[in-house]
């Protein structure tokens, strides 16, 4: 393609922001310099961990099944038996 010695460049790339420069091996961009958006002020104590206040992780909630006693994830059909709030909602076969 078109270009310098040591430069690949794709003409027809329509969202093409730099080229590749083979020598070096890397992506030069038309972009090089712009600096990314930071933080203008610093944030508070508060604020921080207001926000990390939802980041505790949560304990997983069980339930005593009635007939085996054995603890179960609510809202989830027996994988054992097929039944779900006393109803057989599916058939299981016995992997005996």
């Amino acid at each position: 393609m078109g270009g310098a010695k040591g430069i690949e460049v794709i003409p027809d790339s329509k969202f093409q922001i730099g080229y590749y420069n083979l020598e070096l091996g890397t992506w030069n961009s038309k972009f090089y310099g712009v600096i990314m958006p930071n933080p203008k002020r610093r944030h508070s104590h508060a604020r921080t961990r207001t926000r990390r206040a939802h980041d505790a992780l949560k304990t997983p909630q069980f339930y005593a099944d009635k007939d085996s006693g054995e603890a179960k994830v609510p809202h989830r059909i027996d994988a054992k038996t097929g039944m779900y709030k006393g109803r057989k909602i599916i058939d299981v076969k016995d992997a005996e």
